[in-house]
């Protein structure tokens, strides 16, 4: 079995404050947990991680993003190397390998190089490693960019075949509306179909649904793919507690993205 986990900036800093808005060490420490007992139990995990733009930010003290590109790809550089050296610490500690591999569009789009990056992946199975993937954010230029992490992890489970794909965030579900703003709004814990996903994503900041991307979701063939919050309830969500959204890969057509993982959404926070 293959299993593409997908973790967002939010679910992996503190806010502003708390700790000095650094790294949620115990959620990265029990995610590791939660990617360890996979591979014990006979799975191939990959961890598509956001956070190294605004882990950046954070260790060179800066409040705001810049919005400069070249100063972004910089703050890029920074935070991956400390986000890497967490995810290697605490891998290593439950008996896991960690392994970097960054991403552009172009890898992605050109077969050539779409095929060594599988040959890779493939190869990291098969000595144990977990592949810890985020777009390449200092080499990518804006008009070539996947954009945000949903999509790469998308792409990532089509091109590995998993069987599962997992969206972590920090709501709990898709709701039938904003449930920040509705008091009726009910958590829908199955999807079968894009038009229930479009009958409930007008006004609804809880789903983002859309046909017209140049790389949608609907590209990852995994048989479920699940949404649910921050690492402290995945254990819960990958033994199929009712703490998620599933999505019928086969049915449901639809480009999605849940929740937000901050107020700045996936787009930049999130690399």
């Amino acid at each position: 079995m293959r299993v593409v986990i997908k973790v967002g900036t939010s679910s992996l800093m503190l806010p502003e404050g708390l700790g000095g808005g650094g790294l949620r060490v115990a959620a990265i420490a029990k995610l590791c947990e939660v990617v360890a007992q996979l591979q014990r139990e006979g799975a191939q995990v990959v961890l598509v991680s956001s956070g190294a733009v605004g882990i950046g930010a954070r260790r060179c003290g800066l409040e705001t993003r810049p919005s400069e590109l070249a100063a972004r790809q910089a703050l890029a550089a920074v935070g991956q190397v400390h986000l890497m050296r967490f995810y290697d610490e605490l891998l290593s500690a439950v008996g896991g390998r960690a392994a970097q591999v960054l991403l552009t569009l172009e890898n992605l789009a050109k077969r050539s190089q779409w095929s060594s990056a599988r040959a890779t992946f493939d190869a990291l199975f098969a000595i144990g490693a977990v592949p810890i993937v985020n777009e390449n954010d200092t080499v990518a230029v804006e008009e070539l960019r996947v954009g945000d992490n949903d999509t790469l992890a998308a792409h990532v489970a089509s091109m590995v075949e998993a069987d599962w794909l997992f969206l972590l965030t920090d709501v709990d579900a898709i709701y039938t509306a904003d449930p920040r703003t509705c008091a009726d709004a009910k958590p829908i814990r199955t999807v079968t179909s894009a038009a229930q996903l479009h009958a409930h994503s007008r006004g609804n900041s809880s789903v983002q649904v859309g046909n017209d991307s140049k790389t949608p979701i609907e590209h990852a063939h995994t048989r479920e793919r699940n949404t649910h919050p921050s690492p402290q309830k995945n254990d819960d969500a990958l033994a199929g507690q009712t703490c998620s959204t599933s999505l019928r890969a086969a049915e449901a057509q639809a480009s999605v993205k849940v929740g937000h993982d901050d107020a700045n959404s996936d787009k930049e926070g999130n690399k």
